[in-house]
């Protein structure tokens, strides 16, 4: 065999290998009633809403949800959840959304808690309790999407 030959069947082994060790991301779409529509990442999936409905468009699809119908968002990688925007939870700290409340625990006492629209406009300032703990009560935002920033994270959450 010429040395080009082998190289050639050497750069083909390694696109191969490499091909079967790349990462997959899907954007995936969670429905109360348990159902998940995965979108993958390479096809540029748009998120845009209408008064009622949540749409997700690809190169290569368009679907409408009923807003009142999503339960939650997620990244996949490799067909496992690394995130959602739900129940999110750090080595130190976590945010629990339940109804109208958001309860947050294991903050740094006194540490600033900021709630943006999604038009980046903020709606509420307060501070981490003694005991590293608070509770945001979300009936009197109307409904949309909101933005938590504290010093550690940034959670995004839809009040109904």
């Amino acid at each position: 065999m010429t040395i080009k030959k082998q190289l050639l069947s050497i750069l083909a082994l390694l696109s191969v290998s490499f091909s079967a060790i790349a990462e997959e991301y899907w954007f995936v779409v969670w429905t109360k009633s348990g159902e998940q529509m995965s979108f993958p990442l390479s096809e540029n999936p748009k998120v845009t809403h209408s008064d009622a409905n949540l749409i997700v468009s690809t190169t290569t699809t368009t679907i409408e949800y009923a807003k009142t119908e999503v339960s939650k968002f997620t990244l996949k990688i490799n067909e496992q959840e690394t995130t959602s925007i739900n129940n999110i939870k750090t080595p130190d700290s976590s945010i629990k959304q339940n109804g109208n409340l958001i309860f947050m625990s294991g903050f740094s006492t006194g540490s600033t808690v900021r709630v943006f629209t999604i038009n980046g406009q903020a709606v509420l300032t307060d501070h981490i309790c003694n005991d590293g703990t608070l509770t945001l009560n979300l009936s009197p935002f109307t409904g949309g999407i909101y933005i938590i920033s504290t010093e550690s994270i940034t959670y995004k959450f839809i009040k109904r």
